[in-house]
């Protein structure tokens, strides 16, 4: 029933029919017009008359009084809330589909869902924060496997080779996850006398190993939008960004 749901539960009910959440009124009081509305979209997705009436804190024959009186008869055609099996269930949740989708599937309502849900206790919030979780980690596998075979990637190239979105969240998660590694992002690319790189790599992220200075400098010097862009500049650049110190280190000595 609604009333015995957990808070967020009722929350996403009463959503679904229309309406944003509240605390449960007094017992018998007076139903304002957007109440009478929400009963009947209520009703039309299946609840049944009692877990109106205790939504509403009125009695059951004060609900019936006004659906009768909207037109919802005894016999009004209700959208049918069949019993779903449990493993059924959290296997499409776990699947990421919304209620809605899930209740196309079982010709039911997203109201017929949540109260499925809600009997079998499975927390599609809790289910999501796990399918997060589970994405980050397999996320980071990738990136390690990248950084053991190359030494070194970028945000740009796991983006669109992995559809890998880089954030600073999965870079804590790197950092504690890979040993060695380290990283920077290129949030500047001029310095106050030369464009080093193109405006279009600001923001990218370089990921790398250490060990693999070397290359990533190579790979840094390819990107220089310009030859006669002195060593000086690129050095000045890499502080500007807050390169971990050896990079830098490596730079100064780095041969054009």
């Amino acid at each position: 029933m609604v009333l015995h749901m957990p808070p967020d539960e009722r929350k996403e009910i009463v959503r679904i029919a229309g309406s944003s959440s509240r605390r449960l009124p007094s017992r018998n009081r007076k139903l304002s017009d957007e109440d009478l509305e929400l009963m009947k979209k209520m009703r039309l997705n299946g609840a049944t008359i009692q877990e109106i009436a205790e939504y509403f804190g009125v009695n059951v024959k004060t609900v019936s009084d006004h659906l009768r009186a909207m037109g919802l008869r005894q016999r009004t055609r209700l959208i049918r809330c069949p019993e779903i099996p449990r493993e059924a269930l959290e296997r499409l949740c776990w699947q990421g589909l919304t209620d809605e989708e899930i209740a196309k599937l079982f010709n039911t309502s997203e109201y017929c869902i949540a109260r499925n849900r809600q009997k079998y206790n499975i927390n599609k919030r809790e289910i999501a924060a796990t399918r997060i979780r589970e994405k980050t980690y397999k996320n980071v596998e990738t990136i390690a496997n990248i950084l053991s075979k190359y030494c070194y990637t970028t945000s740009t190239e796991i983006s669109k080779m992995y559809g890998i979105h880089v954030t600073r969240n999965l870079l804590e998660i790197i950092e504690q996850s890979i040993n060695g590694v380290k990283w920077f992002r290129l949030k500047y690319t001029s310095t106050s006398k030369y464009t080093v790189f193109s405006p279009r790599l600001a923001n990218m992220v370089v990921i790398y190993l250490e060990g693999c200075e070397d290359k990533v400098l190579r790979f840094l010097k390819d990107l220089i939008v310009d030859n006669s862009v002195p060593k000086s500049s690129l050095v000045a650049l890499l502080e500007m960004n807050n390169v971990p110190k050896n990079l830098i280190d490596k730079a100064r000595l780095f041969s054009y």
